[in-house]
């Protein structure tokens, strides 16, 4: 098991908690946390380790 860096598991997690309390929409919600944490952290491995399981709505 790997560890994932704090710093922008931080950034994504709030901006999904953010987007999920405005949409609703937890897949939308995951991928535009993904693309602002993206914008900060450019590194794939920062970010893409995040995957939604189960229904998206």
């Amino acid at each position: 098991m790997r560890s994932v860096p704090d710093d922008s598991t931080t950034i994504l997690m709030r901006e999904f908690d953010r987007n999920w309390q405005q949409s609703r929409d937890r897949a939308q919600a995951l991928q535009t946390a993904m693309l602002t944490t993206q914008q900060k952290y450019p590194n794939p491995y920062a970010w893409a380790g995040f995957t939604l399981i189960g229904e998206a709505q």
